[in-house]
């Protein structure tokens, strides 16, 4: 998938937007919820828009992952 990446973290093999090191699930946390694309470009204003598009995409394709990882993040 173009604009992201896989790291390895200390938690495993990471989803991350390319070019801004930040994993995807950081990106899409509130998103997951209301998939409001305004917000998403609102609180990441310094991404491109081909970025949030990236992870975007990326949930689409593997929503059950990213929110997992949200959720696990939360507790």
């Amino acid at each position: 998938m173009p604009r992201i990446y896989f790291a390895t973290e200390p938690s495993g093999r990471t989803a991350k937007v390319a070019g801004s090191g930040l994993v995807v699930w950081e990106v899409l946390r509130n998103f997951v919820e209301d998939e409001d694309a305004a917000g998403l470009r609102e609180a990441f204003h310094w991404l491109s828009p081909a970025q949030l598009t990236a992870a975007a995409m990326y949930f689409r394709r593997y929503p059950d992952e990213v929110r997992g990882q949200v959720e696990a993040n939360r507790a």
